[in-house]
């Protein structure tokens, strides 16, 4: 049986480490989500702005959903795969 509350796949798959998310350049009237290979459901935005923003993908039966964590760096990789861990 599925849990009530599990993580929905996202396209662009990375490895969150400091030095990947400082080198995201961004791209002038876009914004892209990428997704944590190493925690399925943590997801970063990142916007045109240059403002990258952790959160947690998710859906529970046939509804999806996303909980904002908080904006990288103020909150660390280390801390946002944790929370994300805490809510699966």
């Amino acid at each position: 049986m599925f849990p009530l509350c599990f993580p929905i796949a996202m396209p662009n798959k990375i490895k969150f480490t400091d030095l990947a998310l400082k080198k995201l350049a961004p791209i002038e009237g876009k914004r892209f989500d990428y997704s944590d290979l190493d925690c399925p459901g943590l997801i970063l935005r990142h916007t045109e702005n240059d403002v990258k923003t952790f959160s947690f993908a998710f859906r529970i039966g046939s509804k999806t959903g996303r909980l904002t964590l908080g904006k990288y760096p103020h909150i660390s990789i280390r801390q946002a795969r944790q929370i994300t861990a805490d809510m699966k």
